[in-house]
C-alpha cells in the first residue's frame, strides 16, 4: 500500500533541493537580523525563534548537501558505462554547493547560542573537513569546463573562509583556550641565588650588609594617552577597553594582581554613577562579542581583509553570472540562483554596516584621526542599547494566589518542561531605573571609601581581613543598629532571601491598604469641597439675580408712585374747607402718635426679650463649648496613645467635618440674610401698593393713610432688621464656637498633606502651605529616593534568581525551601477563604489563564492575603511547633514583618533597601564568572553588572596577588 502517489513523489523529488536551499537562505536571514538582538532583549519569542533557527541552520544545509550529492550519484548510476552528459539544470544546481558552505559558516552576529557550543569547536572543525569534502566532490562530479563550473571556484573560496571563521571563533571562545590566552608568560621572579651569593661575599669581606626593601610608588592611569578623548564617548570607551583587557580574566575564574586593583581603583575613585555603569556596559558588550560572535576575527586587520575577499568574490560572481547565457536553464533555478547571490551580497553589506557601527570601530576611530574617521562616521547606524536594562520580577504570594491544581501528573509536567513554562508566566519585567543604579553605586562607593581608609592606616593583612568582611556582608551591616533582626540574615542565604522577600511584600501590602483608606478619605474631602464651592457659586449667582430684580421693581414702583401722587393732587377737591382739613389733620396726627407709641413699646419689649435670649444662648453655647473642649481633650489624650495610622484617619475626618460645618454655617447665614432682605422688599412692595390705592381717596385721607402706611413700613423694616441682626449674631456665635472647638481638635492632631496636587491649586492658601507629619498617599522618600520601590524591586528580583537562576546564587536548598513555602502558603490561603472577605483569587482555570497575561501591580486579593498573614500570632517561633522537617519559612517571614514594625517609620524602608542591596552584592561576588558570562546571551543580568562594578572598586577576593615582586637592594656599611 502506497501512502504517497507517484505524482507526489515525483513532485517532491523535483522540489526537494529547491525547498531546502531556500529554507537555508531564510534561516541565514533570521540569524543575522536576530543574532545580535538577544544581547539587549529578554523577549521569549526572540530567544525561541533564534534557538530554532540556530539548530535548524546547520541541519538544513547539511541535508541539502546530501540531497545534492545523491542527485549527482543517481546520474552516474543511470550511466554506469560512461560519464553522463550533464544538462544545464544539473550544472546550475551543482553551483549551489559553495553557497551551502557559506551558510554553514553562519553570520557574524552569532557563532554560539550558549557557552556549551563553544566547547564543541572540535565537532565543527571535523564538520568543516567533511562538508567541504562533500562540496568538493559534488564540484568534481559536475565539472564540465562550463561557465558554471568556473564560477563555482571563487564561491568555494568565500564559503571556506566563512566556515573557517566560525570554527576559529568557537575555538578561541572555548573555556580552555580562553584561559590559556589570558595566562601571562611564565615569570620566575628575581634571581634569588645570585642576590644571596653577592650578599654572602660582602659579608665574608667584613662588610655590614643589610637587604633594604624598595617601595614602588603607585602609577596612575592616564586616559588621555590612550587616544583622542575629544571624540564623542571616547573617555568611557577607552577606560572600558583598558579595564576589559584586565578584568576579562574574571570570566574564566582567574586571579588578578594588586597592580590591576590599584589601576582600576584609580579610575573609579572619582567617577559618577552614570559613567561607571556605562563603562561596565561597554566591557560586557566586548565580552559578549568575544564569546558569542566572530568578534575575535572581524575586528582585527586580518578580519577586515577576509571580509573584503568574501564580498569581492561574491560581487564578481554575481556580475559574471548575470552576463552569462542561461536560456537552457530552468527559470525557477535561475531565480533561486539570483536570490542566493543577491542576498549573499546584501548580507555581507549589512554585516559591514554592523561592524563599522560597533564599539570596536569607535575604539579604533578614537585612536586614529584623519580621513578614515570622516569616511566611516557617516556610515554608522543608529546606536542600540548594550543590554536589556530590565529587572525580572517574581512574587511568591502572587504565584500562590494564582496557581491552580495540576490537571496532569507533575512528572509529565517536568518531562515536557511545562512546569518551567508555568513559572515563566508569573515573571514580569521592569526597567532598571537610575534611582536603583545610584542606590547600588552609593552603597558600593561607601564600602570602597571605608576600605581605602583602612588601607591607608593599617597593614596589608588587616586590609585583606576588612575586605573579606565586606564581601561577607549580606544584611548584617545594614542591621547593626537592630540586633533583634539579625537572626533573619544569619541563616542560610536562600532562607534569608525567602524570609525577607515575604516580609517586604507584607510590609508593602500593609502600607498600601492604609494608603487606599487615606485616598478614599481624601477623595471624600475633595468631593465635599467641590460641592461647597458649587453651592457658593450658585448662591452668588442667585443673589445677584435677586438684587437686579429688586432694583428694577423698586424703580418701577417709584415711577408709579410719582404718577399717582400727581393725579391725586389734581383730583383733590378745592371745595373742602380749611376747617375740615385742620380737624382731619389733628385727628390724623393724634392717631399717628398713638400708633407710633404702640410699635415703639413692642420693639423695645422684643429687643429686651431677644437680648435675654441671646445672652442665654451665649451662656449655653459657652457651657457646651467648655464641655466639648473637656471631652475632646480626654479623647485627644486617648487618641494620642493610638497608632499613627488612626491619627491620620481621624485627622482627615476632623478636617472634613470642620470644612463641612464652616460651609454649612456660612451657607445658613447667607440664606437667612437673603430671606430677610427678600421679606423686607416684599413688605415694602405691599406698602407701596396700599399707598397707591389710598391715593385715590380724598387728599386728607390720602395724606393720613400715606403717613400711617409709611410709619408702619418703617416700623416693620426696623423689626426685621433687628431680628436679622439677632439671628446673624446667634449664628455667628455658634459658628465661632464650633470653629474654636474644631480648631482645638486640629491643633491636637497632626496635619495631613493633601494627596492630589491638582486639587491644591484650587483650595485656599492655608491648604497650600507645607504641612508637618506623615505623608499620605506617597511612598516614604529620603534624599529623593523611593526606598520602598527599590526594596520591592530587589526583593522580587532576588526571588527570581532563586527560582529561575539558582546557579547564580551560592549553593543551598533554595528550591526545596521555595516549594515547601509555596505549599504552606497555598494551604493557608485555602483554609482562610470565605465569601465576603476571602482571598481565593480565581474560581476557574479560564479566569486564571486570562490573568497570566496581565502585568498588574498589587491587587485587592493580595492585600487581603497579606492581611490574613499579618494577623497570625508569631510569638512562639515556628520551628518549635513545626520542627525542621519542613523547610517552609512562611511564618518566619510573618515574624520578621512584625519585628520590622519596631523600626521608626521614616527610616524603615531605607533600612530594608540597604539590606537588599547588601544581599545583591553578596550574591554577585559569590557567583562564578562562567555563570555571569552565560547570562550575556540572555539580555544580561543586573547581578553581572554589580559583580563587575564591585571588581573595579576592589571589592572582590580574586585580587590574590597582594604584593608582587619584592624589590631589595644591598646596603653595605
Amino acid at each position: 500500500m502506497e501512502i504517497f502517489s507517484p505524482a507526489v513523489r515525483k513532485l517532491w523529488k523535483e522540489w526537494e533541493l529547491r525547498v531546502l536551499v531556500l529554507l537555508s537562505l531564510v534561516l541565514q536571514i533570521l540569524l543575522i537580523f536576530f543574532g545580535n538582538r538577544r544581547k539587549y532583549s529578554r523577549r521569549t519569542w526572540v530567544r525561541v525563534l533564534l534557538w530554532c533557527a540556530y539548530l535548524m541552520a546547520d541541519w538544513v544545509a547539511t541535508v541539502a548537501l546530501g540531497v545534492l550529492l545523491n542527485n549527482m550519484g543517481d546520474l552516474y548510476e543511470d550511466n554506469k558505462s560512461k560519464k553522463p552528459k550533464l544538462d544545464a539544470d544539473t550544472q546550475l544546481t551543482a553551483f549551489w554547493a559553495p553557497f551551502l558552505l557559506l551558510h554553514l559558516g553562519g553570520p557574524d552576529t552569532i557563532t554560539a547560542y550558549s557557552l556549551e557550543d563553544n566547547e564543541l569547536w572540535l565537532r565543527h572543525f571535523l564538520g568543516i573537513g567533511v562538508q567541504t569534502g562533500v562540496a568538493l566532490y559534488i564540484f568534481l562530479l559536475a565539472w564540465s569546463s562550463s561557465r558554471f563550473s568556473i564560477l563555482t571556484m571563487p564561491m568555494f573560496l568565500a564559503g571556506i573562509i566563512k566556515y573557517g571563521e566560525r570554527t576559529w571563533s568557537l575555538r578561541t571562545a572555548s573555556n580552555e583556550q580562553l584561559r590559556d590566552s589570558m595566562i601571562t608568560a611564565p615569570d620566575p621572579g628575581p634571581n634569588y641565588s645570585k642576590f644571596m651569593e653577592e650578599f654572602t661575599l660582602k659579608q665574608c669581606e667584613g662588610f655590614y650588609v643589610v637587604a633594604d626593601e624598595v617601595v614602588e610608588g603607585q602609577v596612575t592611569v592616564d586616559v588621555s594617552s590612550m587616544g583622542d578623548i575629544s571624540f564623542e564617548g571616547a573617555t568611557e570607551l577607552l577606560k572600558a577597553h583598558y579595564l576589559f583587557k584586565t578584568f576579562k580574566r574574571l570570566f574564566v575564574d582567574l586571579i588578578l594582581s594588586f597592580q590591576d586593583r590599584d589601576n582600576s581603583q584609580s579610575l573609579f575613585g572619582q567617577i559618577s554613577c552614570q559613567d561607571a555603569f556605562k563603562i561596565v556596559e561597554i566591557e560586557l558588550g566586548f565580552m559578549y562579542d568575544l564569546l558569542y560572535t566572530k568578534g575575535t576575527i572581524i575586528y582585527t586587520r586580518k578580519g577586515c581583509w577576509l571580509r573584503f575577499i568574501t564580498l569581492a568574490t561574491t560581487c564578481i560572481v554575481l556580475v559574471f553570472f548575470s552576463l552569462s547565457s542561461k536560456h537552457k536553464c530552468s527559470k525557477i533555478d535561475i531565480a533561486i540562483t539570483f536570490l542566493l547571490l543577491v542576498i549573499a551580497v546584501l548580507l555581507e553589506l549589512y554585516a559591514m554596516l554592523l561592524q563599522v557601527s560597533s564599539d570596536w570601530t569607535d575604539l579604533y576611530l578614537s585612536k586614529h584621526k584623519g580621513v578614515i574617521r570622516q569616511v566611516i562616521t557617516p556610515l554608522q547606524l543608529r546606536r542600540r542599547q548594550r543590554w536589556s536594562n530590565s529587572l525580572p520580577q517574581y512574587s511568591l504570594l502572587s504565584y500562590c494566589l494564582t496557581c491552580q491544581p495540576m490537571m496532569i501528573d507533575s512528572k509529565i509536567h517536568k518531562l515536557f518542561g511545562i512546569d518551567k513554562i508555568l513559572e515563566y508566566q508569573h515573571v514580569t519585567w521592569e526597567e532598571v531605573t537610575d534611582e536603583l543604579k545610584d542606590s547600588i553605586f552609593q552603597h558600593l562607593k561607601k564600602k570602597f571609601d571605608n576600605l581605602m581608609q583602612t588601607k591607608s592606616s593599617t597593614e596589608e593583612q588587616k586590609y585583606q581581613k576588612e575586605l573579606k568582611d565586606i564581601c561577607m556582608y549580606r544584611g548584617s551591616h545594614a542591621l547593626r543598629e537592630f540586633n533583634q533582626l539579625l537572626w533573619s540574615v544569619e541563616v542560610e542565604f536562600d532562607q534569608s532571601i525567602l524570609i525577607w522577600h515575604i516580609a517586604t511584600i507584607l510590609m508593602q501590602s500593609k502600607e498600601n491598604r492604609q494608603g487606599e483608606q487615606q485616598n478614599e478619605e481624601n477623595k471624600l474631602t475633595i468631593k465635599v469641597d467641590d460641592q461647597g464651592r458649587q453651592g457658593e457659586q450658585q448662591n452668588e449667582v442667585s443673589s445677584g439675580q435677586n438684587e437686579q430684580k429688586n432694583e428694577e421693581s423698586i424703580g418701577q414702583k417709584e415711577q408709579k408712585n410719582e404718577v399717582l401722587s400727581m393725579e391725586s393732587e389734581r383730583e383733590q377737591k378745592t371745595e373742602v374747607s380749611s376747617v375740615q382739613s385742620e380737624q382731619k389733620t389733628e385727628v390724623s396726627s393724634l392717631q399717628s402718635e398713638h400708633k407710633n407709641e404702640v410699635p415703639s413699646v413692642q420693639t423695645e419689649h422684643k429687643n429686651e426679650v431677644s437680648s435675654v435670649q441671646s445672652e442665654q444662648k451665649t451662656e449655653v453655647a459657652s457651657v457646651q463649648s467648655e464641655k466639648k473642649t473637656e471631652v475632646l481633650s480626654v479623647q485627644s489624650e486617648h487618641k494620642n496613645e493610638m497608632s499613627s495610622v488612626q491619627n491620620e484617619q481621624k485627622t482627615d475626618v476632623a478636617s472634613v467635618q470642620n470644612e463641612e460645618k464652616n460651609e454649612v454655617s456660612s451657607g445658613q447665614i447667607e440664606q437667612k440674610n437673603e430671606e430677610s432682605s427678600v421679606q423686607n422688599e416684599e413688605k415694602t412692595d405691599v406698602a407701596s401698593v396700599q399707598n397707591e390705592e389710598k391715593n385715590e381717596a380724598s387728599s386728607g385721607q390720602i395724606e393720613q393713610k400715606h403717613e400711617v402706611s409709611s410709619v408702619q413700613n418703617e416700623q416693620k423694616t426696623e423689626v426685621w432688621i433687628v431680628l436679622n441682626e439677632q439671628q446673624n449674631e446667634v449664628s455667628s456665635g455658634q459658628n465661632e464656637q464650633q470653629n474654636e472647638v474644631l480648631s482645638g481638635q486640629n491643633e491636637q492632631k497632626p496635619k495631613v498633606e493633601s494627596v492630589q496636587s491638582d486639587h491644591k491649586n484650587e483650595v485656599s492658601s492655608e491648604q497650600n502651605q507645607p504641612k508637618n507629619g506623615v505623608l499620605s498617599g506617597k511612598n516614604e522618600q529620603n534624599n529623593g529616593k523611593d526606598f520602598k520601590k527599590i526594596s520591592k524591586s530587589l526583593s522580587q528580583y532576588m526571588l527570581y534568581l532563586l527560582v529561575m537562576r539558582p546557579s547564580m546564587l551560592p549553593m543551598g536548598i533554595g528550591k526545596i525551601r521555595y516549594q515547601d513555602t509555596c505549599t504552606e502558603a497555598t494551604k493557608f490561603f485555602q483554609e482562610h477563604k470565605s465569601t465576603a472577605s476571602g482571598i481565593q483569587k480565581y474560581n476557574n482555570i479560564s479566569s486564571w489563564a486570562i490573568n497570566l497575561f496581565k502585568k498588574g501591580t498589587f491587587d485587592p486579593y493580595e492585600i487581603k492575603a497579606c492581611s490574613a498573614l499579618l494577623n497570625v500570632n508569631t510569638v512562639v517561633p515556628p520551628v518549635k511547633v513545626k520542627g525542621d522537617r519542613s523547610k517552609s519559612v512562611l511564618f518566619d517571614a510573618c515574624r520578621l514583618a512584625s519585628d520590622l514594625q519596631n523600626i521608626p517609620k521614616p527610616n524603615r524602608w531605607e533600612v530594608l533597601s540597604n539590606v537588599w542591596v547588601e544581599m545583591l552584592a553578596y550574591a554577585a561576588s559569590h557567583c562564578r564568572g562562567t555563570n555571569h558570562a552565560q547570562q550575556l546571551g540572555r539580555g544580561g543580568e543586573l547581578l553581572t553588572h554589580v559583580w563587575l562594578l564591585m571588581a573595579h572598586f576592589g571589592l572582590t577576593e580574586q585580587f590574590q596577588i597582594s604584593h608582587g615582586h619584592a624589590r631589595a637592594k644591598l646596603s653595605v656599611k
